[in-house]
């Protein structure tokens, strides 16, 4: 259902049976089917998180993943790029600790540092270009035993995958989410484990 002016419309879409804010600023998946195929996917990848204390959301978008996935005792911290899709995290996931900012930067690992001390999983998901040298480094020095990486380009996801080993995180899995049939593009979920 959309509200608002063109200027500041948003649609409330429902994800794993949690109603999410998304702006018109805001990215968002194809749909609410195909975003739940990518929680039911993660949460089957990575059981750890229906039990973790504190979970970091890195490009984590309106929020979609650390809402549908992460307890609601679980201390949860999101960095994202646009300050619009942070905006709707902060709605989406009330208390969690929202840094607006990019994962690769110092700022971001300050903030994380500043508000958590153990990190039980890692999410990531950005955008088609993946994550690079500076966001795995940031990512990993989180010392985080489980990372999840989503990812829309399976190129990215390889080069993701050796930057990841090169700093101590091993490949377990891969699954692989079909959210455009009969076409190349594909949507991955990967575990990787602290060595």
């Amino acid at each position: 259902m959309a509200t608002g002016t063109t200027k500041d419309a948003v649609v409330h879409e429902l994800v794993a049976g949690a109603s999410l804010q998304v702006s018109s600023a805001s990215f968002f998946q194809s749909g609410p089917a195909a975003a739940e195929l990518i929680v039911d996917t993660l949460a089957t990848l990575v059981p750890e998180l229906a039990r973790a204390g504190s979970v970091v959301d890195a490009y984590a978008g309106v929020g979609v993943l650390g809402r549908t996935t992460v307890p609601s005792n679980a201390s949860l911290v999101t960095i994202e790029t646009s300050k619009w899709a942070a905006a709707d995290a902060a709605i989406n996931r009330p208390g969690a600790l929202v840094h607006v900012g990019d994962v690769g930067r110092p700022a971001a690992a300050t903030f994380v540092a500043r508000h958590v001390d153990d990190i039980d999983v890692v999410i990531a998901d950005p955008s088609r270009r993946g994550l690079g040298r500076a966001a795995v480094d940031a990512l990993a020095g989180m010392r985080a035993p489980v990372l999840a990486l989503v990812s829309c380009d399976p190129v990215s996801l390889a080069r993701d995958a050796a930057l990841l080993s090169d700093a101590g995180y091993a490949l377990e899995r891969v699954i692989v989410v079909d959210l455009f049939p009969q076409t190349h593009h594909v949507e991955t979920v990967a575990r990787f484990v602290h060595e």
